[in-house]
């Protein structure tokens, strides 16, 4: 367009100037001359203005590429072959404090465990890596990649991102997983033992029922098949005074002993003095009949010196102090023994001391002895805790807390 307006204006020039064409040479010499040199200039004034523009734009592009490195949570540096560092940026550079910014100029792998820096010296070699490591109470992952200039290595850029908070929920939702696994294996283990110890209870029952059964066979059964004889020998013989007063007293005598037996099954099945008086004279009735039993001194102190529990907490706790007892005398060596009732926090505190030998430690976690599954398993039923542990210079102290009823806590 510029190119036409030219020609038609100097077009006009020249015919308004010179009748004769062949007088213009020279002029038009001069003109084409004109005409590269404004051409050139016109040139020259668009590519400059180009250029402003594109130099503008990468300036703007820069800064704001500078920009959003600042604002980064993270930190940009690079290293040279040598592998020192000569940049670093980013606004994670403040969280790291003035250490971070001192290390501009040094060598990197003089700041990094020699596992990094083993990473860093293969960057700038042309393989990449990553590594964590704490760096001033942080956490820092890094990302190092090889660095080239018209494809020849010149070193290395590295990117580090703070985890210090990730690591944190991290590392303790590993702790929490590591305590669910271990509760995991403790809930497991505790149903193995319940199975085993409910086996081993059936079992016990069962020995029991058949121990009562075979109580009241022989026994009872013997006492009244012997008062079956004898009251048909009354019959047969009533007209003999004597026989019938010997075998009157003799039927007497050996009724007296089926009730007095009867009486004793049922006391152990449960204690008729557990419902008259209450726990504390039940328990004081087992400590006075274990020692004249046998022969070991044995105390009870109780405070308050009565203790009131919920029906059912009662029998519970009456058996716990009566194998503790039985142990007394089955493992302990023992010549004193001593129980205290106590209520502390709304529960019922048993201790059950002895001067024996003391209990072993394999004996204490031993699964095999029934009288301390017994324990353990109704010291759970009732929601308390059961421990047995060596008294201080000698014997063994059985200790069971359990809660109050609910209706003894109001």
């Amino acid at each position: 367009m510029f190119g036409l307006l030219w020609i038609a204006v100097n077009g006009a020039i020249v015919d308004r100037l010179f009748d004769n064409p062949d007088q213009i040479v020279g002029f038009e010499l001069l003109k084409g001359i004109v005409f590269v040199l404004v051409s050139t200039a016109l040139l020259y004034l668009f590519i400059t203005r180009h250029a402003r523009r594109v130099l503008e734009s990468e300036m703007e592009s820069e800064s704001k590429l500078s920009m959003m490195v600042d604002q980064l949570p993270a930190i940009l540096w690079t290293i040279d072959s040598d592998l020192i560092i000569d940049s670093i940026t980013g606004s994670g550079l403040r969280l790291l404090g003035p250490a971070a910014n001192q290390s501009l100029g040094r060598n990197a792998t003089d700041l990094v465990p020699r596992f990094a820096a083993d990473v860093l010296e293969k960057a700038v070699r042309g393989t990449p890596g990553t590594y964590v490591i704490e760096f001033e109470d942080r956490i820092l992952r890094t990302w190092v990649e090889p660095m080239r200039s018209d494809g020849d290595l010149v070193g290395a850029i590295a990117l580090s991102i703070d985890i210090t908070e990730q690591e944190a929920v991290r590392r303790n939702l590993e702790a929490s997983m590591r305590a669910l696994w271990r509760v995991q294996d403790e809930l497991v283990e505790k149903s193995r033992a319940l199975e085993r110890s409910s086996a081993q209870l059936i079992d016990a029952q069962e020995s029991e029922r058949e121990r009562i059964a075979r109580e009241l066979h022989d026994e009872l059964g013997g006492i009244f098949t012997s008062l079956s004889f004898d009251v048909a020998l009354i019959g047969e013989n009533a007209a003999d005074p004597a026989l019938v007063t010997e075998r009157s007293s003799e039927m007497l005598r050996r009724i007296d002993g089926a009730m007095k037996r009867v009486r004793e099954i049922a006391h152990d099945l449960r204690p008729k003095v557990l419902d008259d008086f209450g726990l504390v004279a039940a328990i004081e009735d087992l400590v006075a009949a274990f020692s004249d039993r046998y022969g070991i001194e044995t105390n009870l102190s109780s405070r308050p010196e009565e203790i009131t529990v919920g029906r059912g907490y009662d029998i519970m706790l009456y058996r716990i102090v009566q194998e503790a007892l039985t142990n007394v005398v089955k493992h302990a060596a023992a010549t004193r023994a001593e129980v205290r009732l106590r209520l502390s926090d709304h529960h019922v505190v048993a201790e059950i001391r002895d001067d024996g030998r003391g209990i072993r430690p394999e004996e204490m976690d031993a699964t095999g002895s029934l009288g301390l599954v017994g324990m353990r398993e109704r010291a759970d039923i009732l929601g308390g805790d059961l421990a047995i542990e060596p008294f201080a210079g000698k014997g063994t102290i059985v200790r069971v807390k359990v809660p109050l009823s609910r209706r003894e806590q109001s």
